[in-house]
């Protein structure tokens, strides 16, 4: 619930009386008990004692209720995720037994997915999720949130992209994400980008076992912003996986089923599903 103006005066005259006050009128209790004698005097210097410790007080009651609102703001996030991430297993598990949904369902478990991942980075990031055609030997994109101007459709086998990417994947190993601060680095990792004038990123296979079904980007503008201190190995892995799972659901490369407007099925909104 947003302040009102009259919660807000108050709390500005409680700072003003808790932190700027206090140390004035400890001086003048000083002040005052130095010129008086007895239990004057002793009442003074009780009172500039107690009025020191109004300003830590404060600041203590201002860090519990800061830590509890932080509590309660974490608490809901995790909730946010569990109800994002719970349509996902209940597809998967539509995959298994109605396989026939299996294009569907996989196609509206990635468009969660997407948007998902990027709304949990901090910045301007672009997400994007191209599937292994092993029999075509291609990259396809199948989903993506964030920046979708200039974005290749795929990578086929002949491209240098292609290459580079499947390179790496061997390289690298299943569980470890590529990361470049800066394409433009001669000591770059990759330098393959999805366009747009993006400068970081971070690239994963999406793996379910040992077999490599798509690979995941994520994109940033600035050098650095996508660095292993801010989007940890394990994260990206994980969002990996259930890309990766997911697509092992399918039963041969499929061309995912559209709309009548011509967007693939499946908005990945938090309120359907």
């Amino acid at each position: 619930m947003p302040n009102t103006p009259i919660k807000s005066k108050l709390y500005n005259w409680l700072f003003f009386a808790c932190t700027v006050l206090p140390p004035a009128l400890v001086l003048i209790a000083n002040w005052i008990a130095r010129e008086t004698h007895g239990l004057a005097q002793s009442f003074w210097y009780a009172l500039a004692a107690a009025l020191a410790t109004v300003p830590p007080g404060w600041a203590f009651l201002r860090h519990r209720k800061d830590r509890a609102e932080q509590e309660r703001e974490r608490i809901a996030e995790r909730e946010r995720q569990q109800a994002l991430l719970a349509p996902v297993i209940t597809y998967m598990g539509d995959c298994i037994v109605e396989p026939h949904e299996a294009p569907t369902k996989v196609a509206q478990i990635h468009e969660r997915l997407t948007p998902l991942l990027a709304d949990n980075l901090t910045g301007d990031v672009r997400v994007a999720y191209y599937l292994y055609d092993r029999k075509n030997e291609r990259l396809k994109r199948v989903a993506v949130s964030g920046g979708q101007n200039g974005l290749p459709n795929e990578f086929g086998k002949d491209s240098r992209e292609f290459g580079e990417l499947m390179d790496a994947m061997k390289e690298k190993g299943r569980k470890s994400p590529v990361y470049t601060e800066d394409i433009l680095d001669r000591d770059a990792n990759l330098t393959v980008t999805l366009g747009g004038g993006y400068r970081s990123s971070i690239v994963s296979g999406a793996f379910a076992g040992a077999e490599l079904k798509g690979i995941l980007f994520i994109e940033a503008p600035n050098p650095g912003e996508l660095s292993r201190d801010k989007v940890s190995e394990y994260y990206v892995w994980v969002y990996a996986a259930l890309y990766g799972t997911s697509s092992a659901l399918l039963p041969h490369f499929p061309v995912l089923p559209e709309q009548p407007s011509g967007e693939r099925s499946g908005d990945g909104s938090p309120s359907k599903g």
